[in-house]
């Protein structure tokens, strides 16, 4: 760990972003296997895009979805790759080995067993080996427990519930400054009454009191008892619930913008004028708060709290027992306000009691450092080299 904040930026306790030493990186060398990609239309896990498309000479839209593509939230680590990383031809050169596709690809894939074995050849080398599961899947694996060698990065997990060499991975957005903010942080001055946004899906059908006390109960067991569709009833419900929450304290000032589907129903549609005009809704919404309200959706983790930090906004978590990156490096509390799912009830009030204990001056930083908390570990080429620093 030393070597990694002898050289990057990092944040400390106190949440502020120091500056290290500029000596050039030293790069980490990858290897991976391709032929154990499930099928060829099967995407490269992301560390692996910028080489697939060396390599193999194939261009592709990597933007997983259409609301990503305005901000090619994968621009930086093709730019930036070589600058962190190397790939090498053989196992004995390489630092780390990379599964090629992302670990749902493989889940029922007729090459499953040929990658276990794989893994277990790579171990038994003692090789590090890094697994994507970039999925809404919340569900503990154990598949690899007992497997020290194995580091499974998951955008969604819970918690209480993660194994040891499970790992956080960042919902990766591309830089919202550039597209809808003329690549200017707009830094706000502290005003009396806190301008808290949200700008997304929910069910305005509010829950009653023993509903949201049997939501709790419903996460706290992982939601062993519903089906999928039921499980994304009750979430999204659960959002209406806290945004009334929001809206009912009459000294937040309050901007909340509620859609009835993911990217407002049309991020399948192929209408490129109705997914700009959402997106610009929804970034706008963004810039004109001080807080945003951040929730989970389908999984356990949300975009909308990565995206808010590359804003400079404050992330108002909503902690379904969520896990944050690089914890406990980052002190995520001088960063954002963190409100238990079982107090959602008070959520106006703790917001206020968190924005009173700010003087000016520590508002307006705080605006500066979550951008830069964003731009040092928080882009893909700078997450994946902290992220292999941090295992040595």
């Amino acid at each position: 760990m030393g070597s990694l904040l002898g050289r990057l930026m990092y944040t400390n306790n106190s949440g502020e972003i120091n500056k290290g030493k500029t000596a050039i990186p030293k790069k980490i060398k990858i290897y991976t296997d391709w032929s154990l990609r499930p099928t060829d239309n099967s995407m490269p896990a992301f560390l692996l895009y910028p080489c697939f498309k060396l390599l193999f000479h194939k261009e592709f839209n990597f933007s997983d979805k259409s609301e990503f593509i305005d901000t090619m939230r994968f621009e930086s680590i093709e730019k930036k790759w070589n600058k962190y990383f190397s790939y090498v031809s053989s196992v004995d050169e390489a630092d780390w080995i990379v599964l090629p596709s992302d670990w749902k690809y493989y889940v029922g894939a007729s090459i499953l067993e040929k990658s276990f074995n794989y893994i277990e050849t790579m171990t038994k080398l003692n090789k590090r080996i890094l697994i994507q599961y970039n999925s809404d899947d919340d569900l503990q694996n154990d598949i690899f427990l007992k497997n020290k060698n194995v580091h499974i990065l998951r955008t969604s997990l819970n918690k209480s519930k993660c194994n040891p060499n499970e790992h956080v991975l960042p919902g990766f957005v591309g830089d919202p400054l550039k597209i809808y903010s003329k690549n200017k942080l707009i830094i706000h001055k502290k005003c009396h009454n806190p301008k808290v946004v949200f700008c997304g899906w929910a069910n305005e059908i509010k829950m009653t009191i023993e509903e949201l006390n049997s939501f709790s109960n419903l996460i706290d067991n992982n939601f062993s008892e519903l089906n999928l569709k039921d499980q994304a009833d009750h979430i999204y419900r659960f959002r209406g619930s806290v945004l009334n929450f929001v809206r009912q304290n009459n000294k937040i000032n309050s901007e909340i913008l509620v859609r009835n589907g993911y990217c407002a129903g049309i991020d399948k549609d192929n209408d490129e004028i109705a997914l700009k005009r959402v997106r610009f809704e929804y970034f706008n919404n963004m810039t004109a708060g001080d807080y945003v309200i951040c929730i989970r959706g389908k999984g356990n983790y949300s975009y909308r709290f990565y995206e808010t930090l590359a804003m400079g906004r404050i992330p108002v978590l909503v902690d379904t027992d969520c896990s944050l990156p690089f914890q406990p490096l980052i002190n995520w509390n001088k960063h954002c306000i963190i409100v238990d799912h079982h107090n959602v009830q008070n959520i106006g009030e703790i917001i206020l009691d968190y924005h009173s204990m700010l003087s000016e001056s520590d508002f307006k930083k705080m605006q500066y450092i979550n951008r830069k908390l964003w731009e040092d570990m928080l882009v893909p080429e700078k997450f994946f080299y902290n992220f292999f620093n941090l295992q040595n």
